[in-house]
Protein backbone atom coordinates (compact mmCIF):
# COMPACT_ATOMS: atom_id res chain seq x y z
CA UNK A 1 0.00 0.00 0.00
CA UNK A 2 1.17 3.40 -0.79
CA UNK A 3 0.54 7.14 -0.12
CA UNK A 4 1.14 8.98 -3.34
CA UNK A 5 1.39 12.66 -3.20
CA UNK A 6 0.78 14.27 -6.84
CA UNK A 7 0.72 17.52 -8.43
CA UNK A 8 0.28 17.53 -12.35
CA UNK A 9 -0.33 20.62 -14.37
CA UNK A 10 -0.37 21.14 -18.12
CA UNK A 11 0.43 24.17 -20.22
CA UNK A 12 -0.19 24.81 -24.07
CA UNK A 13 1.89 26.98 -26.13
CA UNK A 14 0.49 30.61 -26.03
CA UNK A 15 -1.75 29.11 -23.27
CA UNK A 16 -0.97 31.66 -20.58
CA UNK A 17 -0.92 30.91 -16.95
CA UNK A 18 -3.66 29.67 -15.75
CA UNK A 19 -3.78 25.59 -15.26
CA UNK A 20 -7.31 25.12 -13.85
CA UNK A 21 -8.63 23.18 -17.11
CA UNK A 22 -5.69 21.17 -17.01
CA UNK A 23 -6.26 20.19 -13.43
CA UNK A 24 -10.00 19.60 -13.99
CA UNK A 25 -9.01 17.16 -16.15
CA UNK A 26 -6.69 15.34 -14.47
CA UNK A 27 -9.33 15.38 -11.43
CA UNK A 28 -11.30 13.47 -13.87
CA UNK A 29 -9.01 11.09 -14.96
CA UNK A 30 -8.22 10.99 -10.83
CA UNK A 31 -12.03 9.81 -9.67
CA UNK A 32 -12.57 7.65 -12.43
CA UNK A 33 -10.05 5.56 -11.58
CA UNK A 34 -11.89 4.55 -8.69
CA UNK A 35 -8.53 5.16 -6.06
CA UNK A 36 -9.22 6.58 -3.08
CA UNK A 37 -7.79 10.33 -3.58
CA UNK A 38 -8.10 13.62 -1.53
CA UNK A 39 -7.65 16.96 -3.33
CA UNK A 40 -5.83 19.51 -1.40
CA UNK A 41 -5.17 22.96 -2.62
CA UNK A 42 -1.28 22.09 -3.93
CA UNK A 43 -1.62 18.57 -4.71
CA UNK A 44 -3.67 15.22 -4.40
CA UNK A 45 -2.83 12.09 -2.64
CA UNK A 46 -3.19 9.09 -3.88
CA UNK A 47 -3.83 5.50 -2.07
CA UNK A 48 -3.58 2.39 -3.36
CA UNK A 49 -1.14 0.16 -5.30
CA UNK A 50 1.88 1.47 -6.65
CA UNK A 51 1.73 -0.01 -9.64
CA UNK A 52 -1.87 0.78 -9.95
CA UNK A 53 -0.44 4.62 -9.05
CA UNK A 54 1.81 4.78 -11.99
CA UNK A 55 -0.70 3.53 -14.16
CA UNK A 56 -2.99 6.19 -13.11
CA UNK A 57 -0.22 8.86 -13.88
CA UNK A 58 0.31 7.70 -17.20
CA UNK A 59 -3.74 8.13 -17.80
CA UNK A 60 -3.13 11.40 -16.51
CA UNK A 61 -0.47 12.39 -18.56
CA UNK A 62 -2.27 10.51 -21.53
CA UNK A 63 -5.32 12.69 -21.15
CA UNK A 64 -3.34 15.81 -21.41
CA UNK A 65 -1.71 15.34 -24.70
CA UNK A 66 -4.85 14.21 -26.06
CA UNK A 67 -6.46 17.60 -25.01
CA UNK A 68 -3.36 19.42 -26.94
CA UNK A 69 -1.11 19.95 -23.86
CA UNK A 70 2.72 20.49 -25.03
CA UNK A 71 4.36 21.22 -21.70
CA UNK A 72 3.45 18.71 -18.58
CA UNK A 73 4.80 19.23 -15.29
CA UNK A 74 5.11 16.56 -13.05
CA UNK A 75 6.07 15.77 -9.33
CA UNK A 76 5.65 12.40 -7.06
CA UNK A 77 6.37 11.94 -3.51
CA UNK A 78 5.76 8.32 -2.66
CA UNK A 79 5.17 6.73 1.14
CA UNK A 80 5.27 2.80 0.83
CA UNK A 81 4.78 0.28 3.46
CA UNK A 82 5.59 -3.08 2.77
Amino acid sequence: MALVDLTMVGRKKGGGTSVSESVAIIQKVIDDSGLKNTLYPMSTVVEGDVEEIFDLVNAMRKALIDKGYTRIETSIRIQEDN
